[in-house]
C-alpha cells in the first residue's frame, strides 16, 4: 500500500462510519408509515398514480383538488414528478419513499462537505465534523423522516449543488465561467420547482464570492467584480420573476395567503419571537414539535398586553436588531463569521412570513438554514485546532464527538416519533395540549378506529380554539362521529353549521344521506348518495355507501361492480374497491375472478382481516365441489384469526369447514370459543347441538 492509499484508508473509514451512523439514526423512519400530508399527497392523490401526473405537475397547484382546507398556491412540480416515479416503480410502499428521503439527506451531507472545502476553505477534518453535525442534527429529522419533507431535501440538494458548481471555477482556476454559471442556474430552476425557499440563491452566491475575493471592503468588491455581480444578478432576477409570474398567474389553484397575525405589523412582531425559537432549535433542540399551532402567543391577542409579555416582546425585537446589526458589522469588516450569520438570515427570510404563507414555524424550514451551524462549527474547530497545543486538540475533537453523539440520540428519538400518525400527534399533544391541529388529527384517527367517544372528545376540544381555517374540517369530523354515535339531532345541527362554512357541497349531501339512512329513510338516503356522486365524480364515500346498501339488500351486483370500478378509477389503491369487485364477481358466477380481486385487496391491505374473511368464505363455497379448496379455506380463516383472534364469524365458518373434512373436535373447540366471547350466540349453540348428535350417531 503506497503513502497516498494509507492516507485515504482512514478517511474512507471515517466516511463509512458516518454513513452507518446516519442510517442507524433514521432506521425507525425507514420502517415508518405515511403520516400527515403524506396521506393527501401520496396515498389519496390520484394525480401521482398515472404518468399523466407528470404533465399535471407543471400546470396544477401542488395541493389542487386534494385538500379540504384552503391553502396558498404551492408550485412544486419536481416533487410531484418524484412521487409519480416512485409510485409507478414501487406502489404505495412507504419504505421506498422513506429510502429516497434518506438518500437525498446523505447526498446533502456530502454536498455540505464539498461546499465547506471549496467555498469556505475548511480543512478535510473540520469539514468532516461539521458536515456530520449537519447530518445528525435533530432539527433535520422532520425533513428526513416526514416523506412530504422531501420538498426541503430536494430544494436544498439543488441549492447546494448550485453553490458547489459555481465555486468549482475557483478550484479549477478557470478564467471563463460561463459553463459554471449556466449549470448553476439550471440547478436554481430545479430548486425553485422543488420549493420556493431557494429564491435567495443569488444573494448567497455574491456573499460567498465577496469573502473569497481579495477585496477588503464591499465598495472595492463592487468595483473589482462588477461584471460577475451584474451577470449573476440579471440571471437571478430574470429567473425569479418568471417563476413567480408562472406560480401566481398561470397555475390553476391560485390562493392568497393571509398573515398569521392578521396584519403585516402584528405578524412581524410575533416573528421576532419565532426567530429566537429557530435559533434555540438550532443550538439546543431539546423539545421539538411537528406542529407549532397555538404555541406562540400572537401579538395583538388579549394576553399579549400583560407587562411580562411586553417585556419579552421588546427584548426579542431588540435581540433581532442586535443580531442583524452585528451581522452587518462583521460583513463590513470582512470577518469570516459574517458568512454563517448571513447564510442563516438569508435562507431563513423566505419562511419568516414576510410574504405570508400562514405557518408560524416548522422545523423542516430549518433544514437549509442549519447549514449555517455547520459552517460555524467548521470555523471554530479550525481555529481551536490551530491555536491549541497538540494534546488539547484531542480534547477539542472529543467535545465535537460528544456533540455529535448528543445530537444523534435526540435525532433517533425524533425519528421514532415520526413513525406513525398516532405517535406523532400524541407527542405534539403531550407537549402542547392547545394544539388544535393535533386534536383534530387524533379525532380523525379515533374515528377510523371506531372509537367514537374519544373522537368526539378530541374534536370538541379542537373546536374551542375557533380556528376559522380548521373549522370546516373539524365540523366534518364531528358530523361523522355524531352520526356513528346515533346522536342524530346534534349531528343535524353540526351538519347545518358545516354547510354554512361553504364546505364541499358533495360531501355535505353525502352526510345528509348518512343522516337519512340512520333515520330509516332509505329512499331519500339513496337519492342523496347518487346526488353526491354526480356533484363530485372523484368522491369515493357516496359510492361506498351505495355499494353497502346494495350488498345489504343482496341484489343488483351489476351496480356493485360498476361502482367498484368507478372507485378504483378514482383510487387504484383503495383495497375495499377490490373487495367489493370480488363480491360482485362471486355473486355473478365468476369465482376465479373474485379470488383474484380478493387477493388484490389483501395485497393492498395485508393486515385487514376482512379481506381474508371474504376470500376464505369463497374457498369454502368452492370446496363443496372441489375438496382442495377446503384446505385453502382453513388456511385463510387461520390468517383472519391471527390478525383478529376474536373474529367470531371466522370462528363460526371455520368450524363448518372443519366439519366438511371430518375434523369434528376442531369444530367443537372453535364454537366453544365463540360462546366464551358471546354466550348467547345462537348459531354457535345450534352448531354444537347438531355436532353432539352427529358424535352420538358415530358412537
Amino acid at each position: 500500500m503506497n503513502n497516498r492509499a494509507r492516507q485515504q484508508y482512514p478517511e474512507r473509514l471515517y466516511f463509512l462510519g458516518a454513513l452507518v451512523l446516519i442510517v442507524a439514526i433514521y432506521l425507525p423512519a425507514l420502517m415508518g408509515r405515511f403520516v400527515w400530508d403524506d396521506v393527501l399527497l401520496i396515498v389519496h392523490n390520484s394525480r401521482i398514480k398515472s404518468w399523466q401526473g407528470i404533465i399535471d405537475a407543471f400546470r396544477l397547484d401542488f395541493f389542487y383538488g386534494i385538500t379540504e382546507i384552503p391553502r396558498i398556491t404551492y408550485y412544486r412540480p419536481l416533487i410531484t414528478i418524484l412521487n409519480v416515479i416512485t409510485y409507478q416503480l414501487f406502489g404505495l410502499k412507504p419504505f421506498f419513499f422513506h429510502l429516497e428521503n434518506l438518500l437525498l439527506h446523505i447526498a446533502n451531507v456530502g454536498l455540505v462537505y464539498f461546499l465547506l472545502r471549496l467555498a469556505f476553505r475548511a480543512s478535510p477534518m473540520a469539514s468532516f465534523f461539521a458536515s456530520l453535525i449537519f447530518a445528525v442534527h435533530p432539527v433535520n429529522t422532520e425533513a428526513v423522516a416526514f416523506i412530504s419533507g422531501r420538498t426541503d431535501l430536494l430544494a436544498t440538494f439543488c441549492f447546494l449543488l448550485a453553490l458547489v458548481t459555481i465555486n468549482l471555477r475557483h478550484y479549477h482556476q478557470l478564467t471563463s465561467t460561463k459553463l459554471f454559471v449556466f449549470l448553476t442556474f439550471v440547478f436554481y430552476v430545479a430548486g425553485l420547482l422543488a420549493k420556493e425557499h431557494v429564491v435567495v440563491l443569488g444573494p448567497v452566491i455574491l456573499l460567498i464570492d465577496y469573502f473569497q475575493s481579495k477585496a477588503q471592503t464591499p465598495q472595492s468588491y463592487l468595483r473589482q467584480s462588477r461584471s460577475f455581480i451584474l451577470s449573476i444578478s440579471a440571471l437571478w432576477l430574470s429567473i425569479t420573476f418568471v417563476y413567480f409570474f408562472v406560480r401566481f398567474f398561470l397555475i390553476k389553484g391560485i390562493g392568497a395567503g393571509a398573515y398569521p397575525g392578521g396584519t403585516f405589523l402584528l405578524t412581524m412582531l410575533t416573528m421576532a419571537k419565532v426567530f429566537w425559537h429557530y435559533i434555540y432549535l438550532l443550538i439546543l433542540p431539546l423539545s421539538q414539535l411537528a406542529s407549532y399551532q397555538n404555541f406562540f402567543m400572537v401579538v395583538g391577542m388579549p394576553g399579549t398586553f400583560s407587562t411580562l409579555h411586553i417585556i419579552r416582546l421588546v427584548l426579542a425585537i431588540i435581540g433581532v436588531l442586535i443580531f442583524i446589526g452585528l451581522s452587518i458589522i462583521l460583513f463590513l469588516t470582512k470577518n469570516c463569521y459574517a458568512l454563517p450569520l448571513w447564510w442563516f438570515i438569508l435562507t431563513l427570510a423566505p419562511v419568516l412570513n414576510i410574504v405570508p404563507f400562514g405557518i408560524w414555524l416548522a422545523e423542516r424550514f430549518l433544514y437549509l438554514p442549519s447549514v449555517a451551524l455547520a459552517i460555524i462549527c467548521a470555523f471554530v474547530l479550525e481555529y481551536l485546532w490551530q491555536k491549541t497545543r497538540a494534546q488539547n486538540q484531542y480534547l477539542v475533537s472529543g467535545l465535537a464527538i460528544l456533540l455529535i453523539l448528543f445530537y444523534s440520540v435526540l435525532a433517533f428519538q425524533r425519528s421514532l416519533v415520526w413513525r406513525t400518525n398516532d405517535s406523532l400527534w400524541r407527542d405534539i399533544l403531550s407537549k402542547n395540549p392547545h394544539n388544535d391541529v393535533a386534536l383534530g388529527n387524533l379525532a380523525e384517527l379515533m374515528l377510523a378506529k371506531h372509537k367514537y367517544k374519544d373522537a368526539l372528545s378530541y374534536v370538541e376540544n379542537a373546536l374551542l380554539y375557533q380556528n376559522t381555517v380548521l373549522r370546516p374540517l373539524l365540523l366534518r369530523i364531528k358530523t361523522q362521529v355524531l352520526i356513528n354515535l346515533k346522536q342524530l339531532d346534534e349531528a343535524e345541527q353540526t351538519l347545518a353549521q358545516l354547510e354554512q362554512t361553504h364546505y364541499n357541497p358533495a360531501r355535505v349531501v353525502y352526510f345528509k344521506g348518512q343522516l337519512a339512512l340512520q333515520c330509516g329513510n332509505t329512499k331519500q338516503a339513496l337519492q342523496y348518495f347518487q346526488q353526491s356522486s354526480q356533484l363530485a365524480p372523484d368522491l369515493i364515500a357516496p359510492r361506498v355507501a351505495l355499494i353497502k346498501y346494495y350488498l345489504k339488500q343482496n341484489y343488483n351486483f351489476e351496480q356493485v361492480r360498476r361502482l367498484a370500478l368507478e372507485i378504483l378509477r378514482i383510487n387504484p389503491d383503495y383495497a375495499y374497491g377490490y373487495l367489493y369487485l370480488g363480491i360482485a364477481e362471486q355473486h355473478t358466477g365468476n369465482p376465479l375472478k373474485a379470488i383474484k380481486y380478493f387477493q388484490q385487496a389483501i395485497h393492498r391491505e395485508p393486515k385487514n382481516p376482512e379481506h381474508y374473511f371474504f376470500l376464505a368464505n369463497l374457498y369454502d363455497e368452492l370446496g363443496n365441489k372441489d375438496k382442495k379448496y377446503l384446505h385453502l379455506a382453513l388456511r385463510t380463516y387461520g390468517k383472519v384469526l391471527f390478525l383478529d383472534p376474536d373474529h367470531l364469524d371466522a370462528m363460526l365458518n371455520m368450524g363448518l369447514t372443519y366439519v366438511k373434512i371430518g375434523k369434528l373436535l376442531e369444530a367443537k373447540e372453535l364454537w366453544q370459543r365463540i360462546l366464551q366471547h358471546d354466550p348467547d350466540n345462537y348459531e354457535a349453540r345450534a352448531n354444537l347441538a347438531r355436532l353432539a348428535k352427529d358424535l352420538l350417531r358415530s358412537h
